[in-house]
């Protein structure tokens, strides 16, 4: 007596079946598609490794920062030039005024307010560059001392400065330091103005380098209808539309290699927070060089130099300013599109001023060249400065330069003499 197999283990179950019952079975039974087998599939799967990777990576250094907290930062200091941030902000150094630093929720900038402000609700909104913050606490303490009615108002951004901190201790997987693009530093200046705007009834925008360039791109794009009416004009000075000769940004922007593999880098594979380099400590902010060695600039308020315009803070003015990936990428693309005239100011925006350095020592501007791409793009040349930026003065002389041309648009733009 035996007991024959079941019909699924001799075969004669699956026999039974009908094709249409096995249909279920095909997708599991047909071969790879055409593309999975080609040059393209390896690349594709290069690709998607690559930029997971390197986002895993960077999500890491985001969570350690996070971890050390931002203090943990190298930061110089320099004696004298540098302020207490606590006893700055509260006014009480060298007579100064206390600030306010009030949160941009959105763009997660800060906006800096005098606290006590101005009756005329008159100010002058400074937007920095790269690697600088908002310091010019004795530049308003010399306005109000001169009886002229105006705020010095600043903002700094995400990634750099009084939001910096901030992004550091309360996110998890924050910005890296100055990893940010240039419509961040404009849409910071949108936020501000939004803040504000319910304080100030006429501003002037001053922007230096990169900021300026951050300006003069919001400016063109569809963006500039969310400028507020309290806006009456913008000054912007060496705007790094085009740089010097011999500057080595134009080896990068001259070469071969097309935007597009840059921003592909930038975006895809997400190399964009790449550190390529940084400056070791903050000399280059603080001192010239002179016959003698070293000194501090003639900007900086001291005790017994009562005539600077700005102090050291360095709590937010990190010693590393570093250039990123994304810095590069977004310097070939912007300076490309400038020198292709591509960039068209929009209609009804605010007037727009621009001084120049012509001098040799200028650090990054191509003066000649960008006179030449900004006044076809509609903005009218003020009075050259002597420095590349304007309140970092070395000289008296060039203090004189610059606030000549501030007071002449502070008259135009606010309507208020400034003698």
């Amino acid at each position: 007596f035996s007991v024959p197999p079941p019909a699924y283990l001799d075969g004669r179950f699956f026999k039974s079946l009908r094709p249409s019952m096995l249909s279920w079975l095909s997708p599991m039974a047909s071969p790879l598609p055409a593309w999975a087998a080609t040059p393209f599939s390896w690349v594709l799967s290069v690709v998607v490794t690559t930029a997971l990777a390197s986002r895993a990576c960077f999500l890491v250094a985001r969570i350690r920062l996070h971890l050390a907290g931002a203090a943990a930062a190298v930061q110089c200091r320099y004696c004298d030039a540098d302020q207490d941030e606590e006893k700055l902000y509260g006014g009480s150094v060298q007579g100064c005024p206390a600030y306010d630093k009030v949160p941009l929720p959105r763009t997660g900038g800060t906006v800096h307010i005098p606290r006590e402000r101005a009756e005329s609700g008159l100010a002058i909104l400074y937007l920095p560059g790269k690697g600088r913050v908002f310091n010019l606490f004795p530049l308003q303490k010399q306005i109000r001392e001169q009886g002229v009615n105006i705020d010095v108002v600043g903002v700094d951004y995400c990634a750099y400065g009084a939001g910096y901190e901030r992004n550091v201790r309360e996110r998890w997987t924050p910005r890296l330091l100055y990893e940010m693009r240039l419509h961040e530093m404009s849409d910071a200046l949108v936020e501000a103005l939004e803040v504000t705007s319910g304080i100030y009834r006429k501003v002037l925008v001053v922007a230096n380098s990169t900021a300026g360039v951050s300006v003069l791109n919001l400016l063109s794009s569809r963006a500039a209808k969310n400028i507020p009416a309290m806006v009456h004009g913008f000054w912007v000075t060496n705007p790094v539309v085009a740089f010097k000769e011999g500057h080595f940004v134009n080896a990068i922007v001259d070469a071969s290699v097309p935007t597009w593999l840059w921003t592909f880098f930038d975006r895809v594979i997400g190399l964009g927070p790449l550190q390529l380099k940084s400056d070791a400590d903050n000399d280059w902010f603080y001192f010239s060089e002179t016959d003698q060695g070293k000194r501090f600039k003639e900007c900086f308020a001291m005790p017994g130099h009562s005539s600077g315009v700005m102090v050291g803070v360095p709590c937010h003015q990190h010693a590393a300013n570093p250039m990123r990936f994304l810095h590069v990428a977004e310097i070939v693309q912007v300076t490309r599109a400038w020198a292709q005239g591509r960039y068209k100011r929009q209609e009804s925006t605010p007037p727009v001023w621009f001084s120049l350095n012509y001098k040799a020592d200028e650090w990054h501007c191509g003066a000649s060249k960008t006179r030449e791409l900004l006044s076809a793009w509609g903005a009218v040349e003020a009075r050259s400065i002597e420095t590349h930026e304007e309140w970092s003065f070395e000289t008296a002389a060039q203090w004189e330069i610059a606030l000549f041309v501030l007071k002449g648009l502070v008259s135009k733009t606010l309507s208020v003499e400034w003698k």
